[in-house]
This record gives structure tokens, C-alpha cells and sequence, in this order.
């Protein structure tokens, strides 16, 4: 009997740790039912317009390579802005020194003109460089236009020395 007893209180402790697991699974069992739904309603929402996962990848990274760029643009815009803040008071401490030291009327126009004609030259002086790494190009490509048709001259010289050959024998056969 009490072989019985110990045998029952080992079966009791040995039932109350598997029910004890038993809850331990259903919990978890219930949290991983839990997230997996949420993430099938998210992978629902992303994938809607029938969506690969590699399309979904894709539109990610161009995501974050946009971001990116947005963050230099912005970046550089601000810098500009800085940048047109500084000319800004630069020329109007130009022009309230001009006004302080008499330059008025002619001075101030041929000044205008002078900056003018400086920006005109800059602008012709670019457009010569241009036209100058535009003509070298021109140049290059002849070059190489010229080699591939003298090439394609000397096969068509070689097949027609060829054919002069065999016309040649057949002509001396016939007689």
C-alpha cells in the first residue's frame, strides 16, 4: 500500500508538470498564432497588386536610395540658400560702398556692363572648350574610320587579286 501511495505521488507531481507544460505550449502556441497573423495581414497589405517578394525588395531599396538623395539635396539646398544669403550682403556692401565713394551714373553702368561682358567671355570661353573636346572627338572617330576602311580596302584588294588569279587559269584552260 504504500508502494501505492508513493507510486500515485509520483504520478500526481509527474501529471502536474505536464499539465504544467501543456499550458507553457498552448501560451505559446496561442502568441505564435498571434504573430503570425499579424504578419500575414502585413505581408497581405505589401504583397496586394499581386507583389513579389523580390518587387517588394526592390521598391525597399529604391526607398532608401531616395532618402538618401533626398538628404544631399537637401543638403546642397541649404547650402545654396547659404550661399545666395552671403552674395546677397556682399553686394549690398558693394553697392552701399560705390554709393559711400561717388561712383554713380556712368561708373556704375560701365562696372555693370564690365561684369557683363566678363560673364559673356566666360560663357563663349566654355562653349570654345566644347566645341574644341567635340572636334578631338571628331578626329578620333575619323581616325578610326579611316583604319577600318583601309582595312577593308586591303581584303577587297586581296579578293580581287584572288579572283584576277582565277579568272586567269580558267581563261588559260580554255584556249
Amino acid at each position: 500500500m504504500e508502494k501505492d501511495r508513493k507510486k500515485i505521488a509520483d504520478l500526481s507531481e509527474q501529471n502536474e508538470a505536464l499539465n504544467v507544460n501543456v499550458h507553457k505550449t498552448v501560451t505559446e502556441r496561442n502568441s505564435l498564432k498571434a504573430k503570425y497573423a499579424s504578419v500575414a495581414k502585413d505581408l497581405g497589405r505589401l504583397t496586394k497588386g499581386n507583389r513579389s517578394v523580390k518587387e517588394i525588395e526592390g521598391v525597399l531599396a529604391k526607398y532608401e536610395n531616395l532618402a538618401v538623395q533626398n538628404s544631399v539635396l537637401k543638403a546642397e539646398r541649404n547650402q545654396a540658400l547659404d550661399d545666395v544669403k552671403e552674395y546677397k550682403m556682399s553686394s549690398e556692401i558693394l553697392v552701399d560702398s560705390r554709393r559711400k565713394a561717388g561712383v554713380v551714373g556712368e561708373a556704375e553702368k560701365a562696372l555693370q556692363v564690365k561684369g557683363e561682358l566678363e560673364r559673356i567671355i566666360s560663357s563663349l570661353t566654355e562653349t570654345v572648350q566644347t566645341k574644341e573636346m567635340q572636334i578631338g572627338t571628331m578626329r578620333d572617330v575619323n581616325r578610326q574610320l579611316a583604319g577600318e576602311l583601309a582595312k577593308e580596302r586591303e581584303k577587297g584588294e586581296e579578293g580581287e587579286s584572288l579572283a584576277g588569279t582565277v579568272s586567269t587559269s580558267s581563261t588559260e584552260g580554255e584556249i
